[in-house]
């Protein structure tokens, strides 16, 4: 209207001006109106478009809205990446599936891992208020596949992102194996639960589909991955490792607490001590643990749980291991005390913490939970708990009973730490001798009890050897770092007494007790370079009377411990690859002893 008021009273080409349709005044306001709205919208493009260059923090990280229907991907795996194992799911859907690295000498090896938070008080020196089930505990870690048992159907993917890692012994050829399992790479969401769950019904997508799934009980996991295993079996057993002797496929199930916790805290790809210490995994310094948690303490406006993948993964590529929904596992709770799991068993175990978790002591990965199967009558439900899935499989196939049957007898044939100079008596020869010349079926029996006996103490004293010669190679390589750092600082300080020689007399004479002071540092420094270097003699001494081919196969294991990037594995790696700091380090000795004995 204004644009015509405003055409008609000062276009000069309509020859016959119509009168105008309102006053002056009003022309004038209605003129200024637009021209504020004009502005308005302006502005209003502007501030979106420098909303849209502006870093997102992980706080405003996009989620799917509730009222939205997510896509196909986003519900099983918004995040793709090298490795990454997908298995069919019925209405198109799919299952992803990460490799976690167990690397041992064979099957019959594990890894012994610390659990649970710590001591009395966390890492981040908060109590814990239950220690009997908190308390740090140890226990073993192993894994029932090889790379030989992958199917062809999950392509090389999972092969070539192993193999590319050093610390997963894929590749190494040093005797150490990779045994690996199979862990959800999120949580399982609502689509993959209806998909699996609801067979009867259309499958379609449905707002809210990206969330993982709550409300279900212990019971209602198992049930879940029983129906998926059954469907997988009949409709897509190329899927799954399969035994052909035992025509036996793997399966769906819940992952125990220890598969959980040393994928929680970054397996294979973080070193032993980083994942005996941190809370989390190891994280750039200063990060905002919202990148990674998915919890109210992180992020205020959170009302209920957040769609998987949204944050960041562990090293494993692993989302939402702390935060979001808590999440059960398979084994049941035990309490803890002098150091190992005891008692009867519990409830179930919940791990992870969800996001209503408003202090840290939740969200940590030992944390243990028990939770009672039911609650006043009924399975327990929790709008704040849901799972994750594992792929298990029973571990003693026919296809893997030669093989299992020669790491029997190679644990419980006699073995000697020593050089072996005369072959080591087995007892169970003798017994088995004694056996063939005697007729009394009770008798049999007894030295039958005997030979068992003795297999079992073979392999205990094998065992112990085979710790003790770990820790001596341990003990040697801290060795060599102390006296690395020794000689390092040696070296600093040398260099600092060789710029106050440079000095004028009047200024080295003001210099004196900083000279004095250095030389005294030095003397320490050698002294204590003289006692690490009289163990560490000591200890090679010691391994040079060991039989080699056993000394070989920890020596290969305490390689793969410290081939990781972290600042530690890095410096105890270094003093044997490091070209400069080995043929320095005998120079820095040499004169660090020089000045010692002329400073007296």
């Amino acid at each position: 209207r204004c644009c015509a008021v405003t055409r008609n009273n000062h276009d000069t080409s309509f020859p016959h001006p119509t009168p105008p349709l309102v006053s002056e005044g009003e022309t004038a306001q209605l003129a200024t109106l637009a021209l504020r709205w004009g502005v308005t919208k302006i502005l209003a493009l502007c501030l979106f478009c420098l909303w849209l260059l502006t870093p997102q923090t992980a706080h405003s990280l996009k989620l799917t809205p509730k009222s939205e229907v997510p896509g196909m991907e986003q519900v099983y795996n918004p995040k793709p990446s090298s490795g990454d194992v997908l298995l069919p799911m019925p209405g198109g859907l799919k299952m992803a599936l990460r490799p976690v690295c167990v690397p041992a000498g064979g099957y019959l090896d594990d890894v012994q891992q610390p659990f649970g938070v710590g001591s009395a008080a966390t890492e981040d020196g908060m109590p814990s208020a239950e220690a009997w089930a908190d308390r740090r505990y140890t226990a073993s870690i192993t894994a029932p596949f090889e790379l030989s048992d992958l199917p062809a159907s999950w392509g090389d993917s999972p092969l070539q992102w192993l193999t590319s890692d050093p610390a997963s012994a894929a590749a190494s050829g040093n005797g150490v194996r990779p045994f690996l399992y199979f862990i959800g790479k999120y949580e399982v969401s609502r689509a993959q639960w209806r998909a699996v769950m609801e067979p009867d019904k259309e499958f379609r997508l449905q707002p809210g589909d990206d969330q993982p799934i709550t409300n279900v009980s212990w019971f209602d996991a198992l049930e879940f991955t029983r129906r998926y295993s059954e469907w997988l079996m009949q409709h897509h057993p190329e899927a799954l490792p399969f035994f052909r002797q035992e025509n036996r496929s793997s399966f769906v199930r819940l992952p125990t607490e220890a598969e959980w916790e040393y994928a929680a805290r970054g397996g294979h790809k973080v070193s032993p001590v980083e994942r005996e210490r941190t809370r989390l995994h190891p994280v750039p310094e200063q990060a905002d643990m919202g990148e990674y948690i998915i919890a109210s303490q992180f992020d205020a406006t959170l009302s209920g749980t957040a769609a998987i993948g949204s944050r960041k993964g562990n090293p494993l590529d692993l989302h939402d291991m702390l935060g979001n929904s808590a999440e059960m596992v398979q084994t049941p709770f035990r309490l803890i005390a002098a150091g190992q799991q005891v008692g009867n068993q519990g409830g179930f175990v919940i791990k992870g913490g969800s996001w209503r978790a408003a202090d840290l002591i939740n969200l940590h990965p030992g944390r243990r939970i028990e939770a009672d199967y039911y609650v006043d009558g009924l399975a327990q439900k929790r709008d704040d708990m849901g799972f994750r899935v594992s792929l298990g499989s029973i571990l003693s196939p026919k296809d893997r009973h030669s093989v299992l049957k020669a790491e029997w007898e190679k644990k419980t044939a006699p073995r000697t730490a020593l050089a072996p100079s005369a072959p080591k008596q087995d007892v169970r020869v003798l017994i088995k001798e004694v056996v063939r010349e005697v007729e009394s079926p009770a008798l049999k029996q007894r030295l039958a009890e005997a030979e068992e006996i003795a297999s079992q103490y073979h392999a205990q004293v094998n065992a112990g050897e085979e710790r003790m010669m770990h820790e001596l190679l341990l003990g040697a390589s801290f060795s060599l770092e102390t006296i690395a750092n020794y000689a390092a600082r040696c070296y600093q300080l040398i260099k600092l007494m060789d710029a106050y020689a440079k000095l004028a007399p009047q200024e080295q004479k003001n210099q004196e007790m900083k000279i004095a002071g250095m030389r005294k540092d030095i003397r320490g420094f050698v002294i204590g370079m003289q006692g690490v270097l009289h163990y560490y003699r000591e200890m090679l001494r010691t391994m040079s009377e060991m039989d080699k081919a056993r000394l070989e196969e920890q020596f290969a294991a305490v390689r793969l411990q410290f081939n990781h990037e972290d600042g530690f594995s890095r410096n105890i790696a270094k003093p044997t690859t490091t070209r400069c700091r080995t043929r320095r380090l005998p120079a820095m000795l040499w004169r660090s002893c020089g000045i010692f004995y002329r400073t007296g």
